[in-house]
């Protein structure tokens, strides 16, 4: 009996099974966690930037900052800083928060310190199952007895990978290496996570929904703060979140079987066969949000209001509880997408 072009199948499906012991984002996506976490903040970075950009235009003519240069302070108005970003004269690493002065003052300062916090969880499962197979027949006149025999090893590996990273509005534009996001982001079909992202949409429209009267007039009075908008001292949608989800799965199959149809007594070989079926499931997901925390204004007799501004501390708490809110929601649709597909059930 020749079995080489059996075994030469079984070669090939051993060459085509999984392998990872601890299945990794780069095994399929080709880029490890760090990176697609930078992929994330690059693109919340440039959301920022243009952001900030669109509201120098608007600015105009008016002077937005006072910015210590070679041993003098120089003026800037909105184009003008644009366009010394743009040749990088300054880059944005020179910029502090202190140097906006003017029509730029209340909504630069105002959103400095808004928090975006990210939530990632990559859920990655490995299954690889092989299994061989051997069929013994011993031929009779009437009859014939056959003997199955299987053997089967079943695999399956999973890795939950959860954890927050948090920025700011500031420290977005300003503190991140231009080396760390100097790549274009395309779309990617099979991995999402690691091309193109909303981030950028989620920014303007943040903005956008909260101040875009008082960004677009050169000298917002009290009256632009008390709009739909929100007020100086807080906006009316303090919170906007993305709950994002991405699951990719592939899906590889290979079952060589061989037949034979034995001639003589006793037991003899029917078929033999190999399985092997692997498949990876990748589960990425990331929740961001947008978190402005609210100034407190107290009233100390007749010496007028006082200020106070978040501490650091209050801002990263004020946007960790924005994620736990944010699950808190897809909780609650969770549990309500149940209910209704059982309504559904009950209705057949």
């Amino acid at each position: 009996m020749n079995y080489a072009s059996f075994f030469t199948l079984v070669a090939a499906s051993v060459g085509v099974s999984g392998c990872a012991i601890i299945p990794l984002p780069q095994d399929t996506s080709g880029l490890s966690t760090e990176l697609i976490v930078m992929n994330v903040r690059c693109q919340a970075r440039r959301a920022v930037r243009k952001s900030f950009e669109d509201a120098l235009q608007m600015f105009g003519n008016e002077i937005v900052a006072s910015i210590p240069t070679k041993g003098y302070t120089k003026k800037y108005t909105g184009p003008q800083l644009l366009v010394s970003l743009d040749s990088r004269e300054l880059s944005y690493r020179d910029l502090k928060v202190e140097y906006f002065t003017g029509v730029s003052l209340k909504p630069f300062n105002y959103y400095a310190n808004t928090q975006v916090a990210y939530e990632f969880t990559l859920d990655l499962k490995e299954n690889n199952a092989q299994g061989f197979n051997i069929d013994l027949i011993r031929q009779f006149l009437r009859r014939a007895d056959k003997i199955g025999i299987s053997i089967t090893s079943d695999r399956t590996r999973q890795l939950t990978r959860t954890f927050t990273v948090q920025d700011s509005f500031f420290n977005l534009a300003t503190k991140i290496d231009d080396s760390q996001c100097s790549s274009e982001f395309s779309q990617n079909i099979a991995f999402p996570l690691t091309g193109y992202m909303p981030v950028q949409d989620l920014v303007a429209t943040y903005i956008s929904i909260n101040e875009f009267n008082i960004l677009t007039k050169l000298k917002p009075n009290l009256e632009d703060y008390k709009a739909f908008q929100g007020t100086e001292d807080g906006p009316a949608t303090p919170q906007m979140a993305d709950t994002i989800i991405f699951t990719t799965k592939l899906i590889g199959k290979n079952e060589p079987t061989i037949e034979y149809k034995p001639v003589g007594p006793g037991f003899d070989v029917a078929g033999l066969g190999f399985t092997n079926n692997n498949s990876r499931e990748d589960m990425h997901k990331v929740i961001v949000t947008v978190t402005t925390s609210p100034v407190t204004k107290i009233k100390p007799g007749t010496k007028g209001e006082r200020v106070i501004n978040p501490t650091p501390q209050e801002r990263r708490e004020d946007a960790l509880n924005a994620i736990w809110a944010q699950r808190e929601r897809n909780f609650q649709d969770a549990v309500i997408g149940i209910g209704n597909n059982l309504q559904r059930l009950n209705g057949l």
